[in-house]
């Protein structure tokens, strides 16, 4: 029997089939009654009234369901010692009567059948264990995903960061239950986000707590059965997003390097074309200066020619390397026999510094599959522009270390690693104007510079499968860095 505390008509219509014993409020059930259901119509009496029906043999035990046209306190569920509750204003007939008939249907098993409800109970727990070890499982599927991943309730309560996101954006567990919107620094509700769309991706900078700028590209969707403006129950938010600055980056280097590859062609082209005239002129000062030596005269204007003539020769010599790189010859090199050939070759100059170079290697560094000599060359381009941008007495760092990028734990290999190979100098730092113009061919800040330095060392960085980093802070320090990745 359904026993039913005051009249709440919208029961009835929901359960047209339903036979509904009602009771006036005050009035207490006979004891001996077989109540499967109590209802309470809270907006018929107050608690007082309610509380002696609940107390009484019939209903004590029993599921209780209150009425009411708002969610009831937390406080009224602790004094009726209610199951549930049916909110008029949110529930609709199907809800009403699917609960209605639920709660019964346990009311019986708790009054004639008490092993049925402890095999349902049974039932209950082993579902649930399923459901958590699911649960588990997927959590531990996303955890291994290379991407940032975020789950929200309807609320945009964070239910779920895979350890992707928890490094990317800094945070911890405390992150559960967060807004998602300052989680991610959303520029709008996930809702206004999706526009009405299931699924939208969008580009904006995240700022993380330790003041790091992130280029985010986020992915966010909405579960297929939740509907726009969706706040109570139901699927909530995913947020599927990554740091695409090495992407942008990896463009803008390709644009660069097919802009120099055709400057590289016309270049060699030139640069072929002028080295016959060049040297058959050399070859005529020479003789020139040879002719007038022999007749005792003497002149500073041949000697200055045979100068002038030697850039020349120097500066077309670039310009073949420039535009016809050899092809490296790749093998397994040890990093600190890289440094000493590029040392070697730098020894004139070192004999005569006035400043400091000091060499930091790391102990037990891993081979790297590179051209050792092409390397070398690209470090002593580095090495030179440091020395020649220190002050005497300057000081210039060639340090060579060992980084890993993280354990996987999903995985039994070892976390793949690079060598960074650093040349840093305490000079005044690369002005802000000209930062995005030092890999520019023929861009020189030097009075008998090439300019092609930079750019013929990032050839052959990016020729050995590596790439040159640079770093600046004017007035503090400048470091370039050749990272070169490992096998292990």
């Amino acid at each position: 029997m359904i026993l039913m505390c005051g009249a709440a008509a919208e029961i009835e219509a929901a359960l047209p089939d339903i036979p509904i014993a009602k009771l006036a409020v005050g009035e207490t059930p006979e004891e001996d009654a077989e109540v499967d259901l109590a209802i309470f119509d809270l907006r018929a009496g107050g608690l007082a009234a309610f509380a002696s029906v609940r107390a009484s043999t019939a209903v004590m035990r029993q599921p209780l369901l209150l009425v009411a046209s708002e969610a009831p306190s937390p406080r009224v569920f602790e004094l009726l010692r209610a199951d549930d509750a049916i909110v008029i204003a949110r529930d609709d007939a199907e809800t009403i009567r699917r609960k209605v008939l639920l709660y019964a249907e346990l009311g019986q098993l708790r009054r004639g059948r008490p092993e049925a409800l402890v095999l349902m109970r049974k039932e209950k727990d082993d579902a649930l264990r399923r459901l958590q070890e699911t649960e588990r499982f997927d959590h531990a599927i996303l955890d291994g995903v290379n991407m940032g991943i975020i789950t929200t309730d309807a609320d945009g309560a964070v239910t779920f960061v895979n350890r992707t996101a928890a490094q990317l954006l800094d945070v911890d567990s405390e992150s559960i239950g967060a807004d998602v919107e300052l989680l991610l620094g959303l520029p709008l509700t996930p809702d206004a986000l999706l526009a009405g769309e299931l699924c939208r991706t969008v580009d904006y900078l995240l700022t993380r707590r330790d003041g790091e700028e992130l280029d985010i590209e986020v992915s966010v969707s909405r579960g297929m059965s939740s509907e726009p403006g969706t706040t109570n129950g139901g699927p909530g938010y995913f947020f599927i997003f990554r740091d695409v600055r090495e992407d942008k980056q990896r463009v803008e280097e390709r644009a660069r390097f097919e802009r120099l590859a055709a400057m590289g062609t016309m270049v060699a082209g030139f640069a072929h074309e002028v080295r016959n005239p060049v040297a058959a002129m050399r070859s005529i000062a020479e003789e020139l200066d040879e002719e007038l030596r022999d007749s005792g005269v003497t002149t500073p204007h041949v000697a200055l020619m045979l100068r002038m003539l030697e850039r020349i020769e120097r500066l077309v010599r670039t310009s073949l390397q420039f535009g016809r790189p050899a092809a490296p010859k790749r093998s397994p090199q040890r990093p600190w026999l890289i440094v000493q050939f590029a040392l070697a070759e730098l020894r004139p100059r070192l004999r005569g510094l006035g400043g400091e170079l000091v060499v930091e290697i790391d102990d037990d560094l891993p081979s790297v599959n590179v051209d050792e000599k092409q390397i070398a060359q690209a470090l002593v381009v580095l090495l030179n522009n440091a020395l020649d941008a220190t002050s005497e007495p300057g000081r210039v760092t060639v340090r060579v270390t060992r980084e890993r990028r993280g354990d996987d734990l999903h995985s039994d290999a070892p976390p793949p690693s690079t060598v960074r190979f650093e040349v840093k100098d305490d000079g005044a730092g690369i002005a802000p104007e000209i930062f995005t113009r030092i890999f520019d061919p023929f861009f020189t800040t030097k009075p008998t510079g090439t300019g092609l330095g930079l750019s013929i060392a990032q050839q052959i960085v990016s020729e050995n499968g590596a790439r040159l980093e640079v770093t600046s802070n004017p007035a503090v320090a400048t470091t370039f860095a050749i990272v070169i990745a490992t096998s292990g």
